[in-house]
């Protein structure tokens, strides 16, 4: 009966269409991040982001992997494996993500957001891409402290020195007499 009902046609009508263009949206948002964390990685081929299949390839180089991985990508086309090979595909960009973050210092949780429907991945893009890069901050605190700490250090070694200098004196001057 809701099939013949042109009021709800009109509707999934529309519902698909509007499906349809937050997916072009998100692939143009997902791609200008995926772009940008090439760059800042260094990727020879940054564009690649916004080929469809090359954006898969250029994950691969960006996690560090062997750009033959993409041929499993054409098995999610056969009839009787195709759900299973999306499926590990699903988990596999979530590695790939994973060991992207880990390149550029950001926390690994990043990977995981990619596993959420339809935003996932634009997210995760955003998140490595814009997400501040605290360990960066605590390393040169860290740097800052150290050198502090050294140079509180030999001050403590000039005192000791000078204080066993002392000691020493005290012990000849104890025996001439």
């Amino acid at each position: 009966m809701l099939m013949n009902n042109p009021m709800f046609l009109n509707q999934m009508d529309s519902f698909i269409i509007y499906a349809m263009l937050l997916q072009v949206v998100l692939f143009f948002v997902g791609a200008y991040f995926q772009y940008a964390v090439a760059k800042k990685l260094n990727h020879e081929y940054a564009w690649f982001a916004w080929i469809p299949i090359l954006n898969l390839v250029q994950l691969l180089q960006l996690a560090g992997m062997s750009a033959w991985w993409i041929l499993t990508f054409v098995l999610a086309f056969v009839p009787a494996v195709g759900f299973l090979v999306s499926f590990a595909w699903t988990l596999f960009i979530v590695y790939l993500i994973y060991k992207i973050a880990g390149k550029l210092n950001k926390p690994n949780w990043i990977a995981f957001v990619s596993l959420i429907p339809a935003f996932g991945y634009a997210t995760s893009m955003i998140l490595l891409d814009k997400m501040s890069n605290p360990s960066k901050d605590e390393d040169e605190q860290n740097n800052e402290d150290s050198s502090q700490t050294e140079d509180d250090m030999s001050d403590i070694a000039d005192d000791d020195t000078d204080i066993q200098e002392d000691d020493y004196d005290n012990k000849e001057e104890t025996e001439d007499r």
